[in-house]
């Protein structure tokens, strides 16, 4: 059913003890055969109060954990933000608000990953405005020009590429896009087979 068996997760310690990204919303996939579990969208960044900058989880980073293993996750592959200590990026310019906020809000430069049934890893990458795509060896393998990607999905038997877009720091705007099977050999503007505006009803 694509489920995996508890024991490969519990227990399982994700970053190094005392070592946790603070910022971002975490994404999370598993690759189609089990193995490895890949995380994205935490990062450090230097802040007012007490945190510093720690170089060895920048944004953009990607990692990877072997799941029957015990190591906790290891840098796999990244993208490159034009960040300062964490603070800001290309993506942070034109999203809305205020971007001295970046780490505190909704507004991060990794925007959800998937894996297909080959192992090919696809990052929502905000700072490019593209799904950027990274071959099984972490190398860049090409990309799809979407702009805001919030999330990405990738049907497990068809390659069919799913992508919801959020546009907009008070009322966002989304929408659905789906790419017929674009493959490793996709030109960067791939055309979407179907694209749809999404209604979000806000419950109090």
């Amino acid at each position: 059913d694509g489920s995996v068996p508890q024991e490969k997760f519990q227990f399982r310690r994700l970053w190094p003890k005392g070592k946790i990204p603070p910022w971002g919303l975490m994404h999370s996939a598993l690759s189609h055969d089990g193995k490895w579990l890949y995380v994205s969208g935490r990062f450090s960044a230097k802040t007012n109060r007490v945190r510093e900058f720690d170089p060895r989880y920048p944004p953009g980073a990607i990692y990877r954990m072997k799941l029957d293993g015990d190591c906790p996750l290891e840098k796999f592959a990244d993208i490159n933000v034009s960040h300062q200590d964490g603070i800001g990026g290309a993506y942070a310019k034109d999203y809305g608000g205020n971007p001295k906020h970046t780490p505190f809000r909704d507004v991060f430069p990794i925007g959800g990953i998937a894996v297909d049934k080959n192992g090919t890893l696809y990052v929502g990458d905000r700072e490019h405005q593209c799904i950027t795509v990274f071959s099984k060896d972490g190398k860049k393998a090409g990309q799809i020009n979407v702009a805001w990607p919030y999330r990405v999905s990738v049907h497990p038997e068809t390659g069919t590429v799913y992508v919801i877009q959020k546009q907009g720091y008070r009322k966002p705007a989304f929408r659905l896009l789906k790419f017929d099977k674009p493959g490793k050999d996709m030109k960067p503007d791939v055309k979407p087979v179907i694209s749809q505006d999404l209604e979000i009803i806000h419950y109090n």
